[in-house]
């Protein structure tokens, strides 16, 4: 997931906390933003590349 979020542009700070991964750096420790919303807009990003994925492969059938 976090290689097709990364494709698809999003933020490596934002992958991360879509992940749960921690990090304990001193950067990390003076950011207390949470990114729900930017999380939310990635994984609604991420949604909407796998359903185009598999709307191309889908065949209408015809009853006979």
């Amino acid at each position: 997931m976090a290689t097709g979020l990364a494709k698809l542009g999003c933020p490596r700070v934002v992958q991360d906390r879509i992940l749960n991964h921690v990090d304990s750096s001193v950067s990390a420790i003076y950011d207390r933003h949470r990114y729900d919303a930017e999380a939310r807009v990635w994984l609604q990003k991420w949604a909407d590349y796998l359903d185009a994925l598999t709307v191309s492969n889908v065949v209408p059938l015809r009853a006979a």
